[in-house]
């Protein structure tokens, strides 16, 4: 714009006029002979919030926004301390019903203090039970004996007065001696003679409930097996013991017998106890043989059964080994059997490995046989091959004339 006024004759330029700046929220007002309305620029489009002068501007500094402050860890101890003892409480209470409902504890071996299992006499020490012990085993007194301890639940049979006198007559007991112990112990020391051998032991002791000492156990128990003879009886000393060969034992000799006549067992079966130093049970395996007279029994059985079959008046006789089947029809009454060799001069009897309450004998026969044929004809004197053959008897027999035997031919 140019002033057209001025006295000078030149044009000057005409500064503008300040435009009156409105609130910026407001609508701008207008130019001095202006009839338009305009917006500023800076006003936005239409509906748009219009800057203000108090917003801040864009290049301000802004402080920072604080950063989170570090968690610093705490060792939770009262949390724990609250579950240890929740713990305890816990284990406490499960212990105690463990023990209240179903804990059942094993005796103690070892433990002095029993219920009295006993009716003997009563003894105020240790080394006391024991001393009449011995002296009540050396005059034969198993009664007294066995009752200054517990027994167990095998026969007592061979160890009743009478039975035992047979082993102190070979095995007698003497020279007994036992040194004072103090009460507090659980074994007692005590030497002796017995069948003539030097023992020197310990016997293991205990206090029953009426504060009396008593022996841990006063017999041994030993169990007599026979595995391939379990019919076979065992008598120790003469005397049987039932029950399956369970037997309770005294210290003494027992000599184990069947009381059979035909097998028994060998002389190193017997049996010696010296001392009550045995942990549990005994187990005694026995191996049975036959006596003199249960081989001469089989050899003389074998011998008249064989004669039986050759007398039998048939080339077929039942149960014999001597035996052939004819062509044709013959007369018995021409029948005759011949042994050639000599099968019991070598023959060795023994018992059956399967069953050893059987005897048995193995042999070898050769027999010839004649016979004449219904028609008139006969065969001459026919030689037969050699037969393999076997005898045996159940030995299970009180008397040897009720020995009985059998024949059977390999093959058969």
């Amino acid at each position: 714009m140019v002033d057209q006024h001025a006295d000078d004759g030149f044009e000057r330029p005409v500064s503008p006029r300040p435009v009156f700046q409105a609130d910026p929220v407001s609508q701008a007002t207008p130019v001095r002979g202006d009839t338009t309305i305009r917006r500023p620029a800076w006003s936005g489009p239409p509906g748009a919030r219009t800057a203000s002068r108090f917003d801040r501007p864009a290049d301000r500094y802004e402080i920072p926004a604080p950063e989170p402050e570090a968690r610093v860890f705490r060792f939770p101890w009262k949390r724990m301390i609250a579950w240890t003892i929740a713990l305890v409480i816990v284990g406490v209470g499960a212990g105690w019903a463990y023990v209240r409902f179903w804990y059942d504890p094993l005796p103690d071996q070892d433990t002095i203090v029993e219920p009295s299992q006993t009716q003997g006499p009563r003894f105020a020490r240790a080394d006391e039970v024991v001393r009449q012990y011995l002296e009540a085993l050396a005059a034969g007194d198993t009664a007294t004996a066995m009752s200054m301890g517990p027994l167990g639940a095998g026969s007592t049979a061979a160890i009743r007065p009478d039975a035992y006198a047979r082993s102190l007559a070979s095995f007698p007991i003497s020279d007994i001696r036992v040194p004072q112990v103090d009460s507090a112990t659980t074994e007692v020391a005590a030497s002796y003679r017995i069948g003539g051998q030097d023992v020197q032991t310990r016997f293991r002791v205990t206090r029953d409930d009426t504060g009396s000492w008593q022996l841990a156990a006063s017999t041994v128990q030993v169990e007599f097996r026979n595995p391939n003879a379990q019919e076979l009886p065992i008598l120790l000393n003469d005397t049987a013991v039932p029950g399956g060969g369970l037997a309770e034992l005294l210290p003494g000799r027992y000599q184990v017998g069947t009381g059979l006549p035909l097998i028994t067992y060998p002389a190193n079966n017997e049996l010696t106890i010296t001392n009550l130093e045995y942990q549990g049970q005994v187990q005694r395996v026995l191996t049975p043989e036959l006596t003199d007279q249960g081989k001469q029994a089989l050899l003389d059985a074998g011998r008249e059964t064989l004669q039986a079959c050759m007398n039998a008046g048939t080339l077929q006789p039942e149960g014999c080994p001597n035996s052939i089947v004819p062509s044709y029809p013959y007369d018995p009454a021409s029948v005759r059997w011949e042994l050639v060799n000599s099968p019991f001069a070598d023959a060795v009897p023994a018992l059956d490995p399967a069953d050893q309450t059987v005897g048995q004998l193995s042999v070898v026969l050769q027999f010839a046989v004649s016979f004449t044929y219904t028609d008139g004809s006969t065969n001459g004197r026919q030689l037969l091959a050699p037969v393999s053959a076997g005898l045996s008897g159940s030995l299970l027999v009180d008397d040897a004339d009720d020995f009985e035997v059998a024949w059977t031919t390999a093959g058969a």
